[in-house]
C-alpha cells in the first residue's frame, strides 16, 4: 500500500461513497499514472477535483522547480539555516501532494540539515535533485493548454492555491482541522 505520509481527516476527505466506488481511478485529463506522485492517493485529498490539482502541481512546478540548486547555493554559502528551511518547505508540499520519493528524499535531507550531519549532506542533496528533477520532468509532460472536467472551481487562480498550500501547510504542522478549510473557497 501507500506510506502514509501525512494523517488527513477522515471527516473532510472521506470517500466518495462508502463502498469505494465513485473515487476516479485517475483524473479526468491527467495521465493514468504521473512518476513520482500517487494519483490515486492525491485525487482523494482533493476529491477528485482534477482542475485544483492541476493548479496545485503547476504551482509547485513553477514554485520550486530549480530548489536543488537553490538549496547547493545556499549550502556553499554556509546558510544551513534557509537550505533547511527551503528543504522542510518542499517535504511539507511533496508530502501533500503525494510525490512519495521527493518526500521521502528531503525528509532525508531536511534530518541531515538540522543535525548537522555535513558529510551525508551532499549525497542527500544529489539523492534530492534527482528525485526532484523527475518529478519535474514528469510535471512537465502534462499539457497546460488541455481543457480539464470535472474541476469544482474553474476561477481559482494560481496565485490564490499557492498562497493556500502555504497557509495549509503550516497548519497541518501544528495539526489543525483549519487547513484542510482553506481549500473550501478553490472547491466551491
Amino acid at each position: 500500500g501507500t506510506p502514509r505520509i501525512c494523517q488527513f481527516p477522515g471527516a473532510i476527505f472521506e470517500d466518495f461513497r462508502k463502498d469505494g466506488t465513485g473515487m476516479p481511478e485517475s483524473g479526468v485529463g491527467l495521465p493514468g499514472d504521473l512518476p513520482g506522485i500517487d494519483l490515486k492517493a492525491v485525487l482523494k485529498q482533493v476529491r477528485g477535483d482534477t482542475n485544483l490539482l492541476r493548479m496545485m502541481l503547476e504551482y509547485f512546478l513553477k514554485s520550486y522547480e530549480h530548489a536543488g540548486a537553490e538549496i547547493g547555493t545556499l549550502l556553499e554559502q554556509g546558510n544551513l539555516q534557509d537550505a533547511r528551511k527551503l528543504t522542510h518547505t518542499i517535504k511539507g508540499v511533496s508530502g501533500n501532494l503525494y510525490a512519495v520519493p521527493l518526500f521521502t528524499a528531503a525528509r532525508d535531507l531536511d534530518t541531515a540539515l538540522r543535525e548537522e550531519r555535513r558529510e551525508e549532506i551532499q549525497f542527500l542533496l544529489k539523492v534530492f535533485a534527482s528525485e526532484l528533477t523527475q518529478l519535474n520532468d514528469a510535471l512537465k509532460t502534462l499539457n497546460p493548454d488541455e481543457e480539464l472536467s470535472g474541476g469544482a472551481n474553474e476561477d481559482a487562480d494560481l496565485s490564490q492555491v499557492g498562497e493556500i498550500m502555504k497557509e495549509m501547510t503550516d497548519l497541518l504542522k501544528k495539526n489543525r482541522l483549519r487547513g484542510w478549510r482553506l481549500l473550501d473557497p478553490l472547491l466551491n
